[in-house]
């Protein structure tokens, strides 16, 4: 699918879903709390994308993370840069610069606008350098390998001030979610195969 050429995606597989990009932020949100219980993240996740029950849960699946992805193949998860310690951002600790950058940037105020999550995503990441949020996205992930004396320091300090707290094991990104949800269909589709086979 082409952003430039296509209509943006409003169902997937003919089931309607929430297209705002508010949903896809409470998702990124909801797998990053360690409040919500494992075994709901996986329903909550679906509630938040469709807007009704989708029975076939593989496909379900499987259309919310090409959806959260926008189309785009499958990717190193969300958080986006830099190695799997680093994430880039945070939607609920940088929601001020987030709001602010659209503003600067597109003069769109993300508090009052519907705006598709495919557009939105599209727009948060061709965001300019000279916004703060992309200037502490880029500290975060930042290679200070090749650095050295009071530039490394300097650097150093910047990725500590900005450093997001890491996920622990309740906090899945989507990709642990993904990979949780198809092991979770594989044993309900094996417990359904011995079941019939014992019939």
């Amino acid at each position: 699918m082409n952003i430039l050429l296509d209509a943006l995606p409003d169902k997937i597989d003919g089931v309607s879903v929430n297209t705002d990009f508010r949903f896809m932020v409470l998702l990124e949100l909801m797998l990053a709390d360690p409040k919500v219980p494992q075994d709901m993240k996986l329903p909550l996740a679906l509630s938040y994308l469709y807007k009704e029950p989708v029975p076939d849960l593989k496909k379900a699946v499987d259309g919310l993370l090409w959806f959260y992805r926008c189309g785009a193949p499958e990717e190193s998860g969300a958080g986006g840069g830099g190695n799997s310690r680093d994430r880039a951002y945070d939607f609920e600790v940088d929601a001020p610069d987030i709001y602010a950058a659209f503003m600067q940037a597109y003069g769109i105020d993300l508090n009052s606008v519907e705006l598709h999550w495919w557009k939105f995503r599209a727009l948060f990441l061709g965001l300019p350098e000279d916004c703060k949020i992309v200037k502490i996205m880029g500290y975060r992930t930042m290679d200070l390998h090749g650095l050295k004396g009071a530039e490394k320091k300097h650097y150093e300090k910047l990725k500590r001030q900005f450093r997001l707290k890491p996920l622990g094991v309740e906090k899945l990104p989507l990709a642990a979610a993904e990979q949780a949800a198809k092991d979770r269909v594989a044993k309900r589709f094996a417990e359904a195969e011995r079941w019939a086979k014992g019939q």
